[in-house]
């Protein structure tokens, strides 16, 4: 059973692309569509973040509030796969989406201030900002369910996105501050790596804690 393992995660998120290929492709499609026009309208990464991490944290809905909406999981109960490999294939295709999530932000950076060294740390803070809206968005679907935790969805994408946009605009309007930044543009990767650990860290947190509460569910 070890040796199968990976096969038996790998055709699980092969189900799920497939169980979920539209949903997944227009909300793609309105993730990349919108944020790449407005950051090539303003040349501003700033107004597209919010877009790209509301967008980015639909995964959870799409993923798990369907199996609940769809009555789903009765169908992953009869398959040949434990509730642990499930939750596993479940944050395996959610890394995925974050990883796909991070280089969109990184293209519209170098669409839209290549030439800014600490701009670059931008995108990372955002998919670090993302994947911690998703780890604490994950559990609570599992817990309490689609319906509930859809408002917690807006309220974490809406506070995180207004907040980067919010200081975004604050950094583009002061010249004194932008130039001080520039020339010390290697403060920012420090906590730029520290979110980024953190998120991981939380990641991780949030594939344990929902793995004990799927486990505990009588589908």
């Amino acid at each position: 059973m070890t040796n199968r393992r990976p096969s038996l995660i790998r055709a699980q998120m092969g189900l799920d692309l497939l169980i979920y290929r539209r949903s997944l492709a227009s909300t793609m499609i309105i993730g990349v569509i919108v944020p790449l026009l407005l950051a090539m309208a303003t040349h501003e990464l700033a107004v597209a973040i919010p877009m790209v991490i509301g967008v980015g944290s639909v995964f959870a809905i799409t993923a798990f509030g369907q199996d609940e909406v769809s009555n789903l999981n009765r169908l992953y109960e009869s398959l040949p796969i434990t509730r642990r490999q499930f939750i596993t294939a479940r944050y395996a295709l959610l890394s995925c989406w974050l990883a796909v999530s991070c280089l969109f932000l990184l293209l519209l950076t170098a669409l839209t201030r290549p030439s800014s060294p600490q701009m670059w740390a931008i995108p990372l803070l955002s998919t670090a900002i993302l994947t911690l809206v998703n780890a604490t968005l994950v559990p609570l679907i599992v817990r309490f369910g689609a319906r509930r935790s859809t408002w917690v969805l807006f309220g974490l994408a809406g506070v995180t996105g207004a907040l980067v946009f919010s200081v975004g605009n604050f950094l583009i309007g002061q010249d004194d501050l932008a130039n001080l930044f520039t020339s010390t543009w290697q403060m920012i990767w420090l906590p730029t790596a520290l979110l980024a650990v953190t998120a991981m860290i939380a990641l991780g947190v949030s594939w344990h804690i929902t793995q004990r509460l799927h486990a505990a569910k009588d589908f």
